[in-house]
Formats: C-alpha cells, structure tokens, sequence
C-alpha cells in the first residue's frame, strides 16, 4: 500500500512540473463539494445493532470524531502486576475497577465467513488496566489476524513531547 502511495506521489509530482506557466495563471472552474457529515444518537446506534454506516467512505484527511459518556467503573480480575496483591486464591488475578469503551471503524467484509477487517480498533481504558493508569490502547486487524497494538500510557507528559489526547503521550 505504500508502494501504491509512494508510484501515485510521484506521478502526481511529475504531472505538476509539467504545467505550463500560461496555463497556471489562467482561472480553473472548481465544483465544490459538501463536506458529509453524519449525527447519531445513542438509542438510533443500539437500534442499528451498535453499528454507524458512513455511505461515502473516507478520504485522506477526513475526521471522526465521537462524542460520549462511559458507564461507571466495574470490578475485572485482571493478571498480577510485581507490585499489586493476588486474591489469595493462588491464581495470579486481582480486582481492579475498569472503566472503558470501544470503538472500531470496520471495512466492508472481503471474504465470506470472515469478520469484517477492523481498519481501526480503539479501546480507551479510562480507569486503566493492569497498570491502573489512564491507557488508550489501538489495533487494526485484518483476515482474523491482530496487528501489533500500540498503548498510549497515563504517564505525566512535557510541553516537549507529541500529545495524542486525553492528556495522554504515546509510547510504542
């Protein structure tokens, strides 16, 4: 896909330093397009099975945003940490309160039997995980097979790092 980008780029490149002077100064016509943009409410989502369909499909530079309020913390059992207590029961869990959502974008299904590809997989913790930090965690997954996941921590940030949101600098 790269390789695609990368051949397009330079053909575009080439197509540019062939314009002639006299034509650039003369007036292009441009139809201008409207911007889509889609607006869901919380009961149209639950009765669409949890699922938003964009009819137009995005471009280079297009945005999502989503706007909306967690559930209260639970408890999970989630594997121990050196530092954190066991049950006690021997098997290497304890309880921790979780407070997350998930949000996927999907492409359509490409081969019959198989889930849709998961363009993209974001998984805000906002109570943590394992680490009991704020952790943003995302993924994609394709033909049933899991990328390698990339966690954004609740690590304290400075001025100088890059900033992905929630206060929250990204760590590889």
């Amino acid at each position: 896909m790269a390789d695609e980008a990368w051949i397009l780029g330079l053909k575009a490149w080439k197509e540019l330093e062939q314009v002639d002077d006299k034509e650039a100064g003369e007036r292009i016509e441009r139809k201008t397009e409207l911007c889509p943009w889609i607006s869901m409410s919380r009961e149209d989502l639950l009765k669409g099975g949890g699922l938003m369909f964009i009819p137009c499909g995005l471009a280079a530079g297009s945005s999502i945003t989503v706007v909306g309020t967690p559930h209260h913390a639970h408890m999970e059992y989630a594997p121990v940490q050196s530092r954190s207590r066991s049950t006690g029961k021997g098997d290497g869990l304890v309880l921790v309160s979780v407070s997350q959502f998930v949000v996927e974008l999907l492409g359509l299904r490409s081969v019959e039997g198989e889930d849709h590809p998961k363009i993209l997989h974001l998984n805000p913790r906002l109570r943590g995980d394992r680490s009991r930090r704020p952790v943003i965690e995302h993924n994609t997954c394709y033909r049933m097979h899991w990328g390698t996941s990339q966690r954004c921590d609740g690590l304290p940030s400075e001025d100088t790092e890059e900033m992905l949101g929630f206060g929250l600098k990204m760590v590889s």
